[in-house]
């Protein structure tokens, strides 16, 4: 505790405080400033369908997204390019069929890479949420139990010794409906196996 104190001292005396905002470094003199990035919605709707319909008509991700496939989501890579027509972009698939990832990174409007991943390296998307809740939810152990509860899911990384270890799983979780006033309680929980369509675990909350 002592060091860390120590440690968090010297950084906070090395800063001059008479110098006003942004802080500088006692006798330091070469400053040079860093231009503000104005965060702006770098892909509309509209963009992100136009990007996903061009890497969809990609030869190579065309024979990736064979099988039960799914879209998870269209993200901006470079921030530095304006116009969209020029942006930096990956477009992601989770082929269920083959238990991974399909990467389509676009570039300058045409496909500069296309990447297999491990099925869990993106979040859940609203589409895996909501076919995980549903199969959640028709489950024997779980359909007469969770009816009128409220639902979430999220992605759920299986023990290493699980059979399911690699699989794209999603954790869905049953609880109260809100209220403002008293915290909702997890009541239920399932683990959905997307890959194999199936619930893998249901019961009572941990």
């Amino acid at each position: 505790i002592e060091q860390l104190v120590a440690q968090a001292t010297r950084v906070y005396t090395d800063y001059d405080r008479d110098a006003g905002w942004p802080p500088r470094l006692k006798n330091r003199r070469e400053v040079r400033p860093i231009d503000v990035v104005r965060w702006r919605v770098p892909l509309p709707v509209k963009k992100q369908l136009d990007f996903v319909a061009l890497a969809g008509s990609n030869a190579q991700v065309q024979d990736e997204l064979v099988g039960r496939v799914q879209l998870l989501g269209c993200h901006v890579l470079d921030h530095k390019h304006a116009k969209a027509a020029t942006q930096r972009v990956r477009v992601c698939f989770a082929n269920y069929s083959r238990n991974c990832l399909i990467d389509v990174v676009i570039a300058d409007g045409r496909v500069e890479r296309v990447l297999r991943r491990p099925s869990q390296c993106h979040p859940e998307a609203p589409a895996e949420m909501a076919l995980a809740i549903e199969l959640a939810s028709i489950h024997p152990a779980l359909k007469d139990q969770v009816e009128g509860l409220e639902a979430r899911a999220i992605l759920q990384m299986p023990h290493p010794r699980s059979p399911y270890r690699e699989h794209r799983c999603l954790l869905v979780v049953f609880t109260d409906q809100p209220d403002p006033h008293v915290e909702r309680r997890a009541l239920y929980s399932a683990i959905v196996d997307l890959h194999l369509q199936q619930v893998i675990h249901a019961g009572d909350a941990p």
